[in-house]
């Protein structure tokens, strides 16, 4: 029995370790937020930059999902399984580009996404079931992008359609490394945004960095209050 409680007792500890790290990164994340200055486009600089700009129109896009006409979108496809309770979970990400071309009165500016923690907030959503046909344009959406939309059984899988359209003009938050090199433009050399090979912070977003940042806030909050229960429960169970 207490080879038992010990056992538990560090289990329970390096869970808090993990977690502890997992804290330490979104810490120095928000730390990194909160500390860096926004940027005109046109005065951007190698190194970590934060801006606000207009997402510029290059080309009209058409959601697959809607047929909404954006300046770009993304549409994400979740799995959920009938007889489980855990979370859907995410088969197929689709974005209309690469990248967004984003712009101020100074500038404008190529952000890349790929790596990037891209957060939009969804502007639709669908959900297929059993006993439900799949409409034809979601079918030939499945289609495209190597999705069955049926199990082994040959019966509808549960499938979540969501939507994340950016309109042009509409304001977009980044916090990443601009590049040293440009890229040729019609309207001339544009700066670039990418995530770097060994940097983890590229944001894209619609939020606004108040709420960005208090999003963080009170996730920092949560995981410290995990650790607490961890490491109270796990000196409980050696003592008791």
């Amino acid at each position: 029995m207490h080879y038992g409680k010990l056992a538990t007792s560090i289990i329970l500890l390096l869970l808090c370790l993990f977690v502890l790290y997992f804290l330490k990164i979104r810490a120095r994340r928000s730390h990194r937020i909160a500390r860096t200055p926004v940027s005109p486009i046109g005065e951007l600089k190698p190194g970590l930059v934060k801006i606000v700009g207009k997402v510029a129109l290059e080309k009209v896009h058409l959601s697959p999902v809607t047929g909404v006409k954006s300046a770009f979108n993304r549409c994400t496809v979740q799995q959920k399984h009938y007889a489980s309770s855990t979370l859907p979970r995410v088969i197929l990400t689709r974005d209309s580009e690469n990248y967004m071309l984003l712009e101020d009165p100074s500038g404008k500016v190529k952000v890349f996404l790929d790596g990037s923690e891209v957060i939009l907030r969804p502007t639709y959503e669908q959900s297929t079931h059993v006993l439900e046909s799949i409409p034809p344009h979601l079918l030939k959406f499945l289609g495209e992008n190597g999705v069955d939309p049926q199990n082994s059984l040959g019966v509808n899988k549960h499938l979540i359609f969501t939507e994340y359209v950016v309109h042009p003009g509409q304001p977009i938050l980044v916090i990443g490394n601009v590049a040293d090199e440009k890229e040729e433009h019609d309207s001339g050399d544009v700066h670039i945004i990418r995530k770097r090979e060994n940097d983890d912070l590229l944001h894209v977003t619609d939020k606004s960095e108040s709420k960005l940042r208090g999003d963080y806030d009170m996730l920092l909050i949560l995981v410290s209050m995990a650790v607490f229960l961890l490491f109270a429960a796990s000196i409980s169970i050696w003592l008791f």
